[in-house]
C-alpha cells in the first residue's frame, strides 16, 4: 500500500512539473476567443493589446465571403493624415475579393493618437522634432505586430508573415516600422507617396544636417540598424503627378526646412529617400532589397496608387493571386 501511494505521489509530481510554467508578462496574455471577425466588411473596437488598451482603435476589415481564413493572405492598409480608415477598406475591397486576401485598416484616432509623432512617426519619441525614446511597448507601431496575432487567432489563419502597405502618413507609418521594428514579420511593405521621409543616416542631411524625425541623427541607433533596414523588402512608391510644392496645391504637404531638403514635392521626395538608401548601402557594402516603383500618370491618390495596373500596389503585392 505505501509503495502503490508513493507511485502515485511520484506520478503527480512528475505531472506537476510538466505542466506549461505561467508568466506574468503582457505576451502571456490570452487573446479574445475565436469568432470577432466574420466574412465580409465590419470593424471592431481594439483594445487587446494591454500597454495602449486605454487608446482604442478601431480595426476596420474586409474578409472575401466564401475564401478559406485559414491560408488567405493578410495585408494591413495605413490611412493617411486624414485618419479615413474606412476609405482603405473601400479602396481595396473589390481587390480582396478577386485575389482573395484580408485586409485590415487600423483608424489612428486623433484622440487618441494626436499630432505626427503618434501615429506617421510611430509613437517612437514624445516629441514631433526631437529624439524622445518612448518603450517599445508603448509604441503606435507595435499594435501591429499584436494585431496580426489577434487575426490568426481569430482565423485560424497559417500565414507566418503579413503585408503592410500605407499612402501618405500612413507611407512614413509603413517606412517607419520597417526601421524601428526589424523583426516585425512583414512578407513586404509598401510606402506610397510619404510627405516626407526618415533618412537612414546617423549624420543627417542637407544644410541643417538634420535630424530626428528626418534622419537618424540624434537617436541611440548604430550602423548595423541602418544595414539592417536596407535588407528588408520594401518599396518606395511614388506617383509621378504627385508634384504640388505648397500647401496652396495640397494642404497636407510638409513644408518644413527638413521636408523641403528632400526635395520640391513627394514624388521628388521619394526619389531622394530610395537613392540616398541605395548609394549610403552601396557605400557600406551591404544588401539592398528595396525597390523604386514609379506610377505613371498618377498624382495623391491613394485608389489609384493601389489599383493602377502593373505598378499599383495590388499587382506588386498579389500578381500571382489572380
Amino acid at each position: 500500500m505505501k509503495k502503490l501511494t508513493l507511485s502515485i505521489a511520484l506520478f503527480l509530481f512528475a505531472a506537476l512539473l510538466s505542466l506549461p510554467s505561467c508568466s506574468s508578462s503582457d505576451d502571456a496574455e490570452p487573446l479574445p476567443l475565436p469568432g470577432l471577425l466574420k466574412p465580409g466588411s465590419n470593424s471592431i473596437q481594439y483594445t487587446f493589446y494591454t500597454p495602449l488598451a486605454n487608446k482604442p482603435v478601431t480595426l476596420y476589415y474586409h474578409i472575401p465571403v466564401d475564401c478559406d481564413m485559414r491560408t488567405m493572405p493578410i495585408l494591413f492598409a495605413m490611412h493617411g493624415a486624414d485618419r479615413m480608415a474606412e476609405y482603405q477598406i473601400d479602396t481595396w475591397r473589390d481587390i480582396a475579393n478577386e485575389r482573395q486576401i484580408m485586409v485590415f485598416a487600423p483608424h489612428f484616432s486623433s484622440t487618441h493618437y494626436p499630432a505626427n509623432r503618434a501615429y506617421q512617426y510611430g509613437g517612437v519619441s514624445n516629441s514631433d522634432y526631437s529624439w524622445l525614446e518612448v518603450q517599445q511597448e508603448q509604441w503606435t507601431i507595435s499594435l501591429i505586430e499584436n494585431m496580426f496575432d489577434f487575426i490568426k487567432q481569430q482565423t485560424g489563419n497559417s500565414n507566418p508573415t503579413y503585408d503592410l502597405w500605407g499612402h501618405s502618413a500612413g507611407g512614413q507609418f509603413t517606412h517607419r516600422l520597417m526601421f524601428h521594428l526589424p523583426k516585425a514579420r512583414i512578407r513586404m511593405a509598401i510606402a506610397s507617396n510619404s510627405g516626407s521621409y526618415m533618412v537612414p543616416s546617423l549624420e543627417g542631411y542637407g544644410a541643417g544636417n538634420y535630424s530626428y524625425p528626418h534622419s537618424l541623427r540624434g537617436t541611440q541607433y548604430k550602423s548595423a540598424d541602418i544595414a539592417a533596414y536596407f535588407a528588408r523588402n520594401m518599396v518606395v512608391h511614388i506617383g509621378t503627378r504627385d508634384l504640388c510644392t505648397d500647401r496652396d496645391c495640397d494642404s497636407s504637404l510638409p513644408v518644413s526646412l527638413e521636408a523641403v531638403a528632400q526635395g520640391p514635392s513627394r514624388y521628388e521626395r521619394g526619389k531622394f529617400f530610395y537613392n540616398y538608401a541605395k548609394n549610403a548601402a552601396a557605400a557600406a557594402g551591404v544588401p539592398f532589397n528595396w525597390q523604386l516603383i514609379e506610377v505613371v500618370g498618377v498624382s495623391h491618390s491613394s485608389r489609384n496608387m493601389a489599383r493602377t495596373a502593373i505598378t499599383g500596389a495590388a499587382d506588386l503585392l498579389y500578381s500571382d493571386r489572380l
